[in-house]
């Protein structure tokens, strides 16, 4: 994996308990210094067992220090100083097994809360997508934040960073994937829709849906029912319906 840094920062301060113990599982970035609330010693023996065994500097700290960093307390009383979020190429994520027949992607169009972005991240995850394309300028990158909102799981989602979703969503079309985007306004249902083999599932902005150029670009426009008493669903909610419907269509579920 090549490692694509789009921050200016050389380093980012991730903070909670699931962020900063995915960020050790995983091991996808380097991670120069942890930072402890001594009085949260006995919660937090995962995290310095794992800490250990990376050899990396615990630093102890009282509550008060803690606070300064962050306005609230989702610190949970650790917090990790780690070199920021590396991306993946494009291209690494369109890479599959010659005998994988079934691949999901998800991309995001003008998504502008972080907090969504994490929260899709984590559906993504847990049903099994294979990778995130996001847009450069135009969509939230992977802040702590948005991991804090993921429960650590951008640490294990293939994420690609790319400058015009346009073009990246044609090349993956050229790579024999079927482009579906959720539109609220679609005829055809997800629950009517059989999803091909290899899947893009597309999300747009938070208000105001896909744009003209990401729509066009589809091969269908899908929708989620819901009850005519509720206007929409949030899109990180929406994501997480379509990528489990995906998923029990496949048949990739067996736990």
């Amino acid at each position: 994996m090549k490692k694509i840094k789009y921050s200016n920062s050389s380093t980012e301060l991730i903070y909670g308990i699931n962020p900063v113990r995915e960020l050790l599982i995983a091991g996808r970035r380097k991670v120069y210094q942890l930072l402890i609330v001594s009085k949260e010693k006995q919660r937090l023996e995962e995290i310095i067992k794992l800490a250990s065994l990376r050899k990396i500097q615990i630093r102890w700290i009282d509550g008060k220090e803690m606070s300064s960093l962050f306005s609230s307390r989702e610190d949970q009383g650790v917090a990790a100083k780690a070199e920021p979020y590396p991306y993946y190429e494009l291209e690494e994520i369109l890479k599959k097994p010659d005998d994988s027949k079934n691949s999901v992607i998800i991309a995001l169009d003008q998504i502008q809360d972080p907090r969504n972005l994490g929260a899709i991240a984590r559906s993504a995850v847990a049903f099994f997508c294979d990778a995130m394309v996001i847009h450069k300028n135009r969509c939230s990158p992977v802040t702590p934040v948005a991991m804090k909102a993921s429960a650590g799981m951008t640490e294990h989602l293939k994420i690609a960073m790319v400058s015009n979703l346009a073009f990246a969503l044609r090349k993956v079309k050229d790579e024999g994937y079927t482009l579906y985007g959720l539109d609220a306004n679609a005829t055809k249902s997800i629950f009517e829709t059989q999803f091909g083999p290899r899947a893009v599932f597309v999300m747009g902005h938070e208000g105001s849906g896909l744009r003209e150029l990401t729509s066009k670009l589809c091969d269908e426009l899908i929708r989620i029912p819901i009850s005519p008493l509720c206007n929409s669903l949030n899109v990180s909610v929406a994501a997480g319906v379509v990528l489990g419907e995906a998923l029990r269509q496949s048949g990739r579920c067996r736990t």
